[in-house]
């Protein structure tokens, strides 16, 4: 891998977006395995949000200001993450992904650094988060970048809010 070049890139063509739905399906594919142990069926209606966002991604982008970032190691894809403002001070942090056999190389946190970095150039002062408790590889990562605990920024229902873990952190 060191003689691999990594680039981060906004995703902005149809090619480019077509690449980061295909991460953020990988995400599903893989998360879904993590998420069949203990969690409530409600916790499968959320997929079809991550169904939903897959499908208008290109709209997402374009309509909502989503920004959206695609990680490639050589020429292989090897991760997404997702900035979706929430109003003009605050945004979100979403759909991060590496490829499984890309894991623990510091894809994610790179991914991580570009999206705050951008948030940051557009003038939020905060970013929240929420992920599974059984995403412990993020978890970790995102108390290192400095994320703390915070109150939720959505409802997913009582079930599966149990099982989520909201973070946020200030930019300024």
């Amino acid at each position: 891998m060191a003689d691999q070049f990594l680039r981060i890139i906004e995703a902005r063509s149809d090619e480019e977006l077509g690449h980061a739905s295909e991460m953020i399906f990988g995400f599903l594919k893989w998360n879904s395995q993590r998420l069949a142990d203990g969690w409530p069926a409600e916790a499968f209606e959320v997929q079809e949000r991550v169904r939903d966002d897959i499908v208008n991604l290109r709209k997402r982008a374009t309509e909502q200001s989503w920004t959206v970032f695609i990680a490639r190691l050589g020429d292989e894809l090897a991760g997404c993450v997702v900035l979706r403002p929430i109003d003009r001070t605050l945004c979100e942090l979403k759909r991060l992904f590496v490829v499984p056999h890309l894991q623990r190389a510091g894809l994610g946190r790179a991914l991580c650094q570009r999206a705050l970095e951008s948030a940051r150039e557009n003038g939020f002062r905060r970013i929240t988060l929420d992920t599974a408790d059984v995403q412990f590889e993020a978890l970790s990562l995102f108390e290192d970048l400095g994320f703390r605990p915070s109150a939720p920024h959505r409802d997913y229902g009582p079930e599966v809010s149990k099982r989520v873990v909201f973070m946020a952190k200030d930019l300024a």
